[in-house]
């Protein structure tokens, strides 16, 4: 079946002077200023001329909050009722960059820095999707669709695994596979020959652009993007779009130098700008072989299908072919570890008080069970209890209970308002009645899956780690393996956002990954046990029989 497809490009800076930045966890680190807008770009795929459509937006912010989802398809039913937007039709991703305002989320982690809730950037962002999306609609024409797809060299210095001690935990990790190399394009061109676009999936953080950097900065993906949209805009080609879409990106770091004088690990050069640049030109540099790739490749042929559901995380029951053959085991309520705080090798993870705190629990917790075990022979329990499933964990923020370090009526936390413009964010939002109510991150998120002809796409609200990534990619790909399916792709950042996910293993060793790691020792499977259903009752639906009900904490779309 011939498709039809649609690519718009639209600036979306919000006014953010003086504002946090979402990303790097400092309060400090304000908009000065814009060195590169921010961009949504976005891509409208329909199989034929009245079936199903995807929209796929990709947005220069650090990740979609289910604010900003709600926003746009309100904004869009209101002011464009003519195209009739469904909700499984519409797949938000973010690029993850860490220099851009803050602010377009309701929950209150996300927003201690910024500070607090700032609906003028999420109308801003929401207005910018919306008209990028209204955009690529009205420009929709008959259009073939290519895949190609190909490897960076192993000596590539694109990307780096920041965590290859606790990848190392993994049994199926193997030497050389440190990260994911591979980067998946789809081509876009019209039926006159004419090119219209392109999007691309490769797993790297857009953190070549550090927290000493004051200024808005759309970092290396965006870059990369405006790269091949100003080669095709030199052949005549003015309305190319070109998306740098993520994968798999929990682990993953442009960052690979130490240089002297700078605490944190950096790019090839000293200047965040340049190392930005340079990693920008080794993806452009392989997007554009692919693309060129893609013109001899036979077009993709099939229907668009998606559906989303929203999953309760705080109670999966896991299925036990993902939790090592174990019965009766469960995800829990948001929990944030301690060693979140301290970060990782590319920078610290909170406001230096926070990491000392954090760092001072995390031994006094270690100190007394080690004494318990001299005195009675046994482990004494932390000063407060978490579920099983947060296992080694200790904790700094119960997010799914409203809790840090134990402390639930946080307008009377401890340490004085005047210590740190955190702990005054935090009292302040502590007394927001609708914040008080509400979980710190998001219990209850968004999965997505989309048939592409013989591709899945599947759209997770998290960052998982290699490793965690092609382990949900591989449970997919056995579910639909039989019904003519070629390839799964997995986008990042989508929809909604809930932290990290590590695989078991390496949720163990505690590092920034598995502390982040929300949802306890069995998140990965949770998502796989998860998706899994999805996959099964999607297509028990398509065969007409009728659906099982939804689990509880499972609403169908």
């Amino acid at each position: 079946m011939r498709f039809q497809v649609g690519v718009a490009r639209v600036d979306t800076t919000p006014d953010g002077l003086g504002m946090g930045m979402l990303g790097w966890g400092d309060d400090a680190h304000r908009v000065q200023g814009v060195k590169r807008p921010l961009h949504t770009r976005v891509a409208v795929l329909r199989a034929g001329l009245t079936g199903t459509r995807l929209i796929f937006a990709c947005i220069e912010i650090c990740f979609v909050t289910e604010a900003l989802r709600a926003a746009v398809l309100e904004q869009l039913a209101a002011l464009h009722p003519e195209l009739a937007v469904r909700d499984e039709e519409l797949l938000l991703s973010a690029t993850h960059v860490h220099n851009a305002p803050g602010g377009h989320s309701k929950y209150l982690l996300y927003n201690l820095t910024i500070p607090g809730f700032q609906p003028r950037i999420l109308e801003a962002y929401t207005d910018g999707v919306v008209r990028a999306i209204a955009e690529a609609c009205g420009t929709m024409k008959p259009a073939q669709v290519r895949m190609s797809s190909g490897h960076f060299a192993p000596d590539s210095k694109v990307a780096f695994n920041r965590s290859l001690e606790a990848w190392r935990q993994n049994p199926d990790a193997q030497e050389g596979e440190e990260i994911d190399r591979e980067m998946v394009l789809l081509r876009f061109d019209g039926e006159d020959g004419r090119p219209l676009g392109c999007v691309n999936w490769f797993p790297v953080h857009a953190t070549s652009i550090h927290r000493d950097f004051p200024y808005i900065h759309s970092d290396n993906k965006g870059v990369a993007a405006d790269i091949l949209e100003e080669d095709a805009r030199g052949k005549g080609h003015t309305g190319f779009v070109s998306v740098f879409a993520q994968g798999a990106a929990g682990d993953v770091t442009p960052n690979f130098v130490k240089h002297a004088g700078l605490r944190d690990l950096r790019g090839p050069f000293r200047d965040d700008e340049k190392s930005c640049e340079f990693n920008a030109h080794l993806q452009a540099t392989l997007a554009r072989k692919l693309y060129e790739d893609a013109a001899r490749a036979a077009p993709l042929t099939g229907e668009i299908e998606s559906v989303i559901e929203r999953h309760d995380f705080s109670r999966i029951e896991v299925d036990a072919e993902f939790a090592g053959g174990r019965q009766g085991v469960r995800t829990s309520p948001g929990v944030i570890g301690c060693n979140m705080l301290r970060g990782t090798a590319e920078g610290r993870g909170g406001p230096g008080w926070l990491i000392l705190l954090g760092v001072l629990m995390s031994r006094a917790t270690t100190y007394l069970r080690y004494f318990g075990i001299i005195l009675r022979g046994k482990k004494i329990k932390p000063p407060w209890h978490l579920d099983a499933s947060q296992g080694c964990k200790i904790a700094f923020m119960e997010s799914g209970r409203g809790r840090i370090f134990g402390i639930s009526r946080l307008a009377g936390f401890f340490v004085p308002s005047f210590f740190h413009p955190t702990i005054r964010n935090l009292k302040l939002m502590a007394r927001d009645p609708v914040t008080s109510r509400a979980p710190f991150t998001p219990q209850i998120l968004p999965l997505q899956f989309v048939r592409l002809g013989p591709l899945a796409l599947i759209a997770v609200p998290a960052e998982l780690t290699t490793v965690a990534g092609r382990r949900l990619r591989d449970t997919v790909a056995d579910r639909i393996r039989e019904r003519g399916f070629e390839r799964v792709i997995l986008c990042g950042y989508a929809n909604a956002y809930a932290g990290y996910v590590a695989t078991c293993e390496e949720y163990q060793l505690q590092h920034y990954e598995g502390a982040s790691t929300h949802f306890g020792m069995w998140t990965l499977a949770g998502y796989q046990t998860a998706f899994s259903q999805l996959c099964r009752r999607m297509f028990v639906q398509q065969r007409g029989i009728q659906m099982p009900a939804a689990q509880p904490g499972v609403t169908n779309t």
